[in-house]
């Protein structure tokens, strides 16, 4: 089999914990190269193709989503295209909080939120500190942390005038368990459940990501976290089907309930670093849907 693993340009052999997958795929039999997700067209030859590292789609989310579906009338993409225009807005959490699944309280401000109902929103928020960020997002890009007094208020509202004409934003309390506990992340091949990993921020920050000195590590879950995101990703294949790859993201609320931040199905970092074998469970499961 050919396998196509599509990157963004500025990572052209994606991303270095994907050098794993690479020795698992080559072990499998499969070939497998690294493409541009823009350039559609030469990916014809190939029996099949994985989206992985395409950190730039939120920048063109549409132009994003156009070209895979393209791509999948004649080569087979995973996550399917529906997959990734349902996951491509967090307004997703919307759907899963219907069902019944933990999720943060969240305020969605659109471009007909009426401003003054917005400041007294704010005003008579009950947080001592708030979260913006936005419905298409990447690694933290246009978030903010703000406290609900005057002046974060008059920050907050700065930050939705500057960023809502390029995106919906939406506003939660903040988290403080981010900065101690971190951020888990439960990852699924298939029905399988892989691994799980802790992600935390460096002192005096919130972002777990690595590009702001996040440090993250293997995680053993108990039977309590097993038995949420299960019950998440119960819901995701009864709505979907059979999923290539799952990263389900959770934080502690105040209440100290684990609640779904972000589910990821379009390009996660896999941390294979810290189970190497997890690698071979992906490959397997290529192969199993040719």
């Amino acid at each position: 089999m050919k396998l196509a693993l599509l990157t963004a340009s500025e990572w052209p052999q994606g991303d270095g914990d994907d050098g794993f997958l690479l020795a698992a795929l080559k072990q499998r039999g499969i070939e497998a190269n690294w493409h541009i997700w823009q350039a559609p067209e030469l990916l014809m030859q190939y029996d099949m193709c994985l989206i992985r590292s395409v950190w730039d789609y939120h920048l063109k989310p549409q132009a994003f989503l156009q070209s895979i579906q393209e791509l999948a009338v004649h080569t087979p993409v995973l996550n399917a295209p529906e997959v990734v225009a349902w996951n491509s807005e967090k307004t997703y959490l919307k759907e899963l909080q219907t069902a019944g699944l933990p999720v943060a309280t969240t305020h969605w401000i659109t471009q007909s939120t009426d401003g003054d109902s917005l400041r007294n929103k704010l005003s008579q928020s009950t947080d001592k500190e708030c979260f913006l960020k936005p419905v298409i997002g990447a690694d933290a890009s246009a978030t903010l942390r703000f406290k609900a007094d005057s002046e974060g208020i008059q920050k907050a509202l700065h930050h939705i005038e500057q960023n809502l004409s390029h995106c919906e934003l939406m506003l939660q309390a903040f988290m403080p368990s981010v900065m101690s506990y971190g951020e888990l992340s439960v990852i699924y091949f298939g029905r399988q459940f892989s691994h799980a990993v802790i992600k935390k921020p460096q002192a005096g920050d919130y972002r777990v990501q690595d590009t702001f000195g996040g440090v993250d590590k293997l995680y053993h879950l108990n039977r309590e976290q097993r038995r949420v995101a299960d019950d998440c990703m119960d819901y995701l294949q009864g709505r979907f089907g059979r999923l290539t790859y799952v990263r389900l993201d959770f934080l502690y609320d105040h209440d100290d309930q684990m609640v779904v931040n972000e589910v990821e199905l379009i390009e996660p970092s896999l941390f294979f670093r810290h189970r190497p074998e997890a690698a071979f469970l992906l490959a397997d499961e290529l192969l199993s849907s040719t």
